[in-house]
């Protein structure tokens, strides 16, 4: 810093004015020295009494500061230049103290019991037991409806001896290149009935002693169209009764009848008489 004085010629007294400038320049100089020092005093900071002294200036009243400005928070983040100390209150704060362990129950106190995760690896054998363990459970099955039950077969309408003289028919036709007959409950009805009536009456014909022949009993049974008729009496068995009408040439002839589609048989066991009755 350039610094110009004035100076007094030797042998001459100064005046006032000089004195007064005299006074003023030493001032500037104490200042300057104090900002220069490495503890000088913060912008703003009043100059006292003990500072104008040393000046060789008697203050009346303290100096104010006139353009003094707080410190903003960006420079109070701005690390100070190297070679100066940092001030307190910038240095870091030391570290937050660790909380203390809390204070021993008071005797006769019942401490509360504390559950500690287990965070250890735990090694343990595979056994059968403990994949049924590991294993989730599967959900339920749910219950299946229940089946309905199977209808059952409609009962025969012949069984036993008629049931194969029907049988025997039909294989016969087959030969014969006719269709099979179907049985019908109204011709059995009809052909029974006359099986009785000759064994309960012991005569063996086709018309009955009432004078009724086939075409009558069936129309009577709910057949409406009748179509012959076929009798014996004696033998054992359906093959035995099949074979003697297909020995015959009238009973044949309604046996391979291809236009005929319907059948009933009658059997009495008791001096065995067969009826065979045809509808179309």
């Amino acid at each position: 810093m350039l610094i110009r004085s004035h100076a007094v010629a030797p042998g001459r007294p100064a005046g006032p004015g000089t004195t007064a400038m005299l006074g003023l320049l030493g001032l500037v100089i104490a200042l300057v020295t104090l900002d220069a020092s490495p503890s000088h005093r913060p912008v703003g900071t009043p100059v006292t009494a003990a500072v104008a002294a040393t000046a060789g200036v008697t203050l009346t009243s303290p100096v104010a500061p006139t353009d003094a400005v707080a410190p903003t928070d960006a420079a109070r983040a701005q690390p100070p230049p190297p070679g100066v100390p940092t001030p307190p209150s910038a240095r870091p704060s030391a570290p937050p103290a660790r909380p203390s362990a809390p204070p021993a129950p008071p005797p006769g106190a019942h401490a509360l019991p504390v559950t500690v995760p287990l965070l250890l690896p735990l090694t343990l054998p595979l056994t059968p037991q403990l994949l049924v363990a590991l294993t989730p459970p599967r959900p339920p099955t749910p219950p299946r409806p229940p089946r309905p039950p199977k209808p059952k077969p409609p009962r025969p309408l012949l069984s036993g001896p008629a049931a194969q003289v029907v049988s025997i028919t039909n294989a016969e036709r087959a030969d014969a290149g006719c269709r099979p007959l179907k049985i019908d409950p109204r011709l059995i009805v009809s052909a029974q009935r006359h099986s009785v009536d000759m064994a309960a009456r012991q005569y063996f014909d086709h018309d009955s002693p009432d004078g009724r022949d086939f075409a009558d009993r069936e129309r009577a049974a709910g057949y409406p169209k009748p179509g012959g008729e076929n009798i014996a009496r004696g033998q054992d068995t359906a093959a035995e009764v099949m074979e003697g009408w297909m020995n015959s040439p009238g009973h044949r002839k309604n046996i391979l009848n291809c236009d005929f589609t319907t059948i009933g048989v009658g059997y009495v066991a008791a001096g065995k008489y067969w009826t065979q009755n045809f509808g179309r």
